[in-house]
């Protein structure tokens, strides 16, 4: 690549590698934290389900699902954002660097509302079950 390619590449990224950096971690987290909030859900849930039932507590299940439900909500948008970050950047999607931060916006929004879905489901359920029949 030449110098005034790479000058024209990197005029398009503002604040140079930190900027770089951090558009990766959000973008990860975009991507991962809805699966993320899902697994921490489901594995929590049966483990305090054991332990509330015997005091009384299953109220603490619904915080869960509310606390993963947000880390879910929040991977979406940050997922949202910075897709829509690469496309006021690159409109016509001619640089390769906001092809993959336009692509993992995309699938960060796609992942983090079906797990964010997941998350949902596994709460409703303690709506309409009794979770302490099993634990006797």
């Amino acid at each position: 690549m030449t110098d005034q390619a790479r000058e024209a590449r990197e005029s398009l990224r503002p604040g140079g590698y930190e900027s770089d950096v951090r558009r990766d971690w959000l973008l990860w987290y975009g991507v991962l934290g809805g699966p993320a909030a899902w697994s921490v859900h489901l594995g929590l849930s049966y483990f305090l389900v054991y332990i509330l039932c015997g005091t009384g507590y299953i109220w603490l299940l619904h915080v869960v699902t509310l606390g993963m439900l947000a880390v879910a909500g929040g991977a979406l948008y940050v997922a949202w954002q910075q897709r829509n970050i690469a496309i006021a950047r690159d409109p016509d999607c001619l640089d390769d660097h906001w092809q993959r931060v336009r692509f993992m916006g995309r699938m960060g929004i796609w992942m983090s509302a079906l797990f964010g879905g997941a998350v949902i489901a596994g709460g409703i359920s303690v709506f309409f079950l009794d979770a302490c029949s099993s634990v006797q």
